[in-house]
């Protein structure tokens, strides 16, 4: 989303005398990335430019920025940031330099600031693409899926459609739950390169929300066909072959995800999904310690390692997950169903019907999870509320024998 910027400031350089001239000519070569030699050489040029003294604010302006860009391709995000800033102290209307300073803030996970700078930058430059794109993403980051859209259709309009406008696009599409758009979209961005890795495992991932299993396992196949080692595609179509019941493929995709990116942890979180799959409970378990480890705040990886201890009768470990999954997560439904399970096991009637009723609000037609709060609320002794619940579950599912008898 980032480019340097050469405007006419190489004419500048002609200004001084020869010997002079020269160098600064060349500096500005390198600087503006006219010159083979990537970033180091395009800090060196810039370096030069802003030490000459022999340029006016606004061209200082230039090499500032175009050295913060460079600075943050290497990672170096503090001299990046003190970089756009300096661009901005010598030209507050380089629109450029907001958005510089924006992506810095991004890659810092500081949302709000980069959504602020992405604003200045579009209301100095209304029709900088890359500005209605870096607020298009920061929107996004801060659950603002709306907003976001809108500055993707502003973008689309203002450039001419790419596979990379089109795939953002998408992905705020999908956000917003609308999967036809985002597949539309899609299609779009492979019409304009087919084959392309990234799209198609994104639009895997969409078919997959939209349950077609074997279409997503296709778009997955022809992603890691262009590019073998792509984490992305390898766990997505470990989740279609978990889906579909086969463990063990699902079992070695997470296990070359896992190769290819040693500190993903959720490789390590697929591959203890399978084998707890498998019944390898003492594996999974590990697995998903494993996943915690790289992830303190993974709160899937608790859950599903208390559902594994409480599978092996590790009732404390079990509760200790669970919690833990909740305080990360308190609305979290999986992990609210399974410690309702864990105490209606210890006797705590109350607190399962506590967990259940969050639970019920989030998933009101599981009569699994009615029946079991119906329970929960007679070994309480509240009769009337374990009625209304086999009730409604009787209406729900009219058709089940076993309800009908608990309202008897």
């Amino acid at each position: 989303m980032r480019a340097s910027l050469s405007t006419s400031v190489l004419l500048a350089a002609f200004a001084l005398a020869a010997p002079a001239r020269a160098q600064l000519f060349e500096n500005w070569l390198s600087c503006v990335g006219d010159e083979a030699g990537g970033a180091v050489v395009q800090i060196h040029g810039c370096t030069g430019v802003i030490q000459s003294k022999a340029e006016t604010p606004p061209h200082l302006a230039v090499a500032y920025f175009n050295r913060g860009v460079a600075l943050q391709d290497q990672g170096k995000l503090d001299r990046a940031l003190a970089d756009y800033e300096a661009a901005i102290r010598r030209d507050p209307g380089l629109a450029e330099a907001y958005a510089g300073r924006g992506g810095v803030q991004f890659a810092r996970s500081d949302f709000e600031g980069a959504e602020q700078d992405y604003d200045a930058a579009i209301q100095l430059k209304p029709g900088f693409v890359d500005g209605w794109l870096g607020r298009a993403a920061a929107r996004a980051a801060r659950g603002d899926a709306a907003g976001a859209l809108s500055d993707y259709d502003k973008a689309v309009g203002l450039a001419p459609p790419s596979p990379e406008l089109l795939d953002q696009r998408a992905r705020a599409f999908l956000r917003l739950g609308d999967l036809d758009r985002a597949l539309a979209d899609f299609a779009a961005a492979l019409k304009l390169r087919p084959g392309d890795a990234a799209v198609l495992t994104h639009r895997a991932g969409a078919l997959a929300q939209r349950e077609e299993l074997d279409r997503a396992l296709a778009d997955y196949d022809a992603a890691l066909r262009t590019e073998p080692a792509r984490v992305e595609a390898l766990l997505g179509r470990a989740a279609i072959w978990s889906a579909k019941g086969d463990f063990g493929k699902a079992l070695a995709d997470s296990r070359a995800a896992s190769r290819t990116a040693p500190g993903d942890a959720r490789a390590a979180f697929n591959i203890a999904y399978a084998q707890a799959s498998r019944g390898e409970l003492d594996p999974a378990i590990a697995g998903y310690g494993q996943a915690i480890a790289l992830d303190p705040a993974y709160a899937a990886a608790f859950n599903n390692r208390g559902d594994a201890r409480l599978t092996e009768g590790d009732l404390a470990g079990a509760r200790a997950d669970f919690d833990r999954a909740l305080q990360l997560n308190p609305n979290y439904d999986l992990a609210l169903g399974n410690r309702a399970r864990l105490r209606l096991q210890l006797g705590d009637g109350a607190g399962a019907a506590e967990d259940l009723t969050a639970y019920l609000t989030q998933r009101p037609d599981d009569l699994a999870a009615r029946i079991r709060r119906a329970v929960a609320y007679e070994s309480e002794g509240r009769h009337d509320n374990a009625i209304a619940d086999a009730e409604e579950a009787v209406r729900r599912a009219p058709t089940s024998a076993s309800i009908r008898m608990m309202t008897r």
